[in-house]
């Protein structure tokens, strides 16, 4: 039961940092961002907030390395969970017209859990399909959904995200953008945002 519910809290912040390798029609950058929601969990509800540092390095035409790292703790008066998780994967993208990408992504995920001196580690596999679409040179708009299976009892999320990306310097963008996602113990959501460096 505890690991199963580190796993739905795992779960919850792959969720709302599901779309790092979304980008303006390149898939070579690094980003940096922050997210903050809640987090329900059997009745309960934590506050939660969260740091990452990804990136994605472009292979050929059609494909992306993708990598992140990311810190968040979720609260509830005193109590309070640190998480970190870590991911690797590789991915695709489709153009589906002139402006619009079609892209998915699969991805080795390590999570880990840390509350009142106890800690547990989690491993799994994340499954995240998106759109993006440019609306000018500068503004983009996306949203995906995405699959994250963890731990030995395979506590299964579902996620969704939307968000829009405007380009402020010719390889300087700024995003921002809301996630939710749930499982059978828990649901999230929340408002992030991400400033990136494409090169």
């Amino acid at each position: 039961m505890k690991k199963s519910l580190i796993a739905a809290c795992v779960g919850g912040l792959l969720a709302a940092g599901a779309h790092a390798q979304e980008s303006p029609f390149s898939y070579s950058f690094v980003q940096a961002g922050f997210s903050s929601g809640t987090t329900e969990v059997v009745g309960l509800k934590f506050d939660t907030t969260a740091l990452s540092l990804g990136g994605s390095v472009a292979l050929g035409s059609h494909a992306f390395l993708t990598g992140s790292v990311s810190d968040g703790t979720a609260k509830l008066g005193g109590i309070s969970i640190n998480q970190n998780v870590t991911s690797v994967g590789l991915g695709g993208h489709f153009p589906l017209g002139s402006q619009t990408d079609a892209l998915g992504a699969i991805s080795y995920l390590r999570g880990k859990a840390a509350a009142l001196g106890y800690w547990s580690i989690v491993t799994g596999l994340g499954f995240d399909l998106g759109l993006r679409h440019a609306v000018t040179d500068r503004l983009e708009i996306n949203g995906g959904l995405g699959l994250y299976v963890l731990g030995s009892e395979r506590v299964q999320t579902t996620g969704f995200s939307v968000g829009a990306r405007y380009k402020v310097a010719k390889q300087v963008s700024l995003g921002v953008g809301y996630s939710a996602s749930s499982n059978s113990a828990e649901s999230s959501s929340g408002f992030g945002a991400s400033v990136r460096f494409e090169f």
